[in-house]
Order: C-alpha cells, then sequence, then structure tokens
C-alpha cells in the first residue's frame, strides 16, 4: 500500500487520531466501494450526512456520493486519488444538503488491498455490533492487527490505492467539516438505538407475520402474550450463549497467543542456557590449556 505524500519523518498517529477514525467507522460514517468505484456499501452516518438512503447510493460511483459534482477541479483531484495518482489533494470536498445548502466533507480514504478484505469486513461487523466504550485500539489489535495497522496509517497521510494492485475494496471515512470531534458516548448511544430500532423493526414484522396485534391487552397476559415472551426469552437466551460462545472463543485464542508466546520465550531461555554452558566449557579448556602452558613453562626454567 502506497501512501499519499508519506514522509519518512511522519510522526506516529495519536491515540486521538486512531480513535477518531475508528469512531467514524463505529458510528456508520463510511463508504465502501468495490476496486471500479462503485458504492457497494455505506453507513448510515453517510446516509444522514447526504440526505439519501442507503438503495439510492448503492450502485452509484463513489465520486457522485462525495463529491456531487459541486466542484469540477475537486472532483478531478479525488479521482485522481481514487486511481492511485499522486496528487496533493485537499482533505474536504464540497457537496449539498439535502435542502441544497452547501457543506464541506472531511474524509480519510484507505485502500483496502485483496488479502485484507476479510479483515476490514470483520473489522467494520466488530464495531458496528458493539458499544463503543468497550472496545480501544489495543484491544481490537488482538483481532483484527493488520487491518488496524493500515488504519493507522492513514491517520498520519492519506492512503490511496496501490497503482494495478488487487483490491477488494476503497474504505472511505467521511465526516461534517463542522461537526465536532465524536465522542464515545455519543457514538455509543446511536449505536444501542440503531440495534434497538433494527431489533423492534424485526419483531414488529414477526408479529405482522403472525397475526399478533402491537395493542396492550385489558385482561392481563393471554396464552398468545406470554407465548410471544417466551420467544423473546428464548432469543436473549440465544444471543447470550452466543456471546458467551465468542467470548469462550476469543480466551482460548488468547491463551493459545499466550502458549505460543511461553513456548518462544522458553526456546530462547534454553538456547541461552546452552550458550552459557558451551561458553563454561570452552573456558574450562581454556583454563586447562592455560594450566598445562604454566607446567611446561616451569619445567623448561627448572
Amino acid at each position: 500500500m502506497s501512501i499519499l505524500g508519506e514522509q519518512l519523518s511522519a510522526p506516529a498517529p495519536t491515540d486521538h487520531d486512531v480513535e477518531q477514525v475508528l469512531l467514524g467507522l463505529a458510528d456508520g460514517s463510511y463508504v465502501l466501494s468495490t476496486p471500479d468505484g462503485a458504492v457497494a456499501e455505506c453507513g448510515v452516518g453517510v446516509v444522514a450526512l447526504l440526505g439519501a438512503s442507503a438503495e439510492q447510493l448503492a450502485g452509484r460511483p463513489v465520486t457522485d456520493v462525495l463529491a456531487a459534482a459541486t466542484d469540477p477541479a475537486q472532483r478531478a483531484a479525488f479521482e485522481r486519488l481514487l486511481h492511485g495518482e499522486r496528487d496533493d489533494t485537499r482533505q474536504a470536498f464540497a457537496t449539498t444538503t439535502a435542502g441544497g445548502a452547501p457543506r464541506s466533507l472531511r474524509f480519510v480514504v484507505v485502500s483496502v488491498p485483496l488479502e485484507l478484505g476479510w479483515e476490514f469486513t470483520s473489522l467494520l461487523g466488530e464495531l458496528r455490533s458493539r458499544d463503543a466504550d468497550t472496545w480501544h485500539p489495543e484491544a481490537l489489535r488482538l483481532r483484527h492487527e493488520r487491518a488496524l495497522e493500515a488504519v493507522e496509517r492513514v491517520c498520519v497521510t492519506r492512503a490511496q490505492p496501490e497503482p494495478g494492485a488487487r483490491l477488494a475494496g476503497i474504505l472511505i471515512v467521511v465526516r461534517d467539516a463542522a461537526a465536532p470531534p465524536l465522542t464515545r458516548e455519543d457514538v455509543g448511544q446511536r449505536m444501542a438505538a440503531q440495534r434497538i430500532a433494527v431489533r423492534d423493526a424485526k419483531e414488529a414484522e414477526r408479529r405482522a407475520a403472525a397475526g399478533l396485534s402491537d395493542a396492550p391487552s385489558t385482561d392481563g397476559p393471554g396464552l398468545e402474550d406470554l407465548v410471544e415472551r417466551a420467544h423473546m426469552l428464548r432469543e436473549r437466551v440465544g444471543e447470550a450463549e452466543q456471546e458467551a460462545a465468542a467470548a469462550y472463543a476469543e480466551r482460548e485464542r488468547a491463551l493459545t497467543r499466550l502458549a505460543a508466546i511461553e513456548a518462544e520465550r522458553d526456546e530462547r531461555r534454553g538456547a541461552l542456557l546452552a550458550q552459557v554452558a558451551a561458553l563454561q566449557a570452552e573456558r574450562e579448556r581454556a583454563t586447562t590449556q592455560l594450566a598445562a602452558v604454566h607446567a611446561e613453562h616451569e619445567r623448561a626454567t627448572a
């Protein structure tokens, strides 16, 4: 992966820089495009910024989604960035709100090589499924180290796809330039509200398909309500079991990694002990040889 405007002396990304990018991903402020530039997936943050629906954005060129053709020069610069041409591209692009008012969007572009496609997909899924206060860059590194390293490099400069490289996609984190920095609390609340809304929508759809009424009963819980509650409890138990299984699997992976580290440590310790033993043996041989030389010298001078 080549980096646009990369400097050998580029400073390391701060925790705040990394967290802002990750919070942007968790908040859904991203566009994932295919190698040809068409939008394959977009988050609710991008949908809200552009005042459009996900269905309207999917399949459209990324340049149409972000630059909105309001500034031909900016659009051309953005296209050069996506095609891997080095350019002093500005980090903000002009677009408009749903009401037609001008607005500036800031963005970070990350090329996703083919070998990192699954890593980024898994990272996006995990960020979107957990509360923002339950993860941090170091914890995510245990599961998505390669993808997270790519994100961290982008915090220093602006990533671009390598010309001719096989890409799984181009990930673009989009933020409203006038918006304040993201906080874990705000992102966590929005993520929780989105999960509740999705769950309620699925529940309403299931009740409608089953012919159940959403109106509360005045005669206490009936058989249908009891069955419904039992079904919901089973779903919650199933979700808890899945979370427990995932936590157990993560624990096993951590233990395996720890065992590998301990085995490597023991191997290095054994090698060092062997070196010490060899040095001691060599020292004893040298001492014996020196004693023989002294004895020969004493006989020669007697």
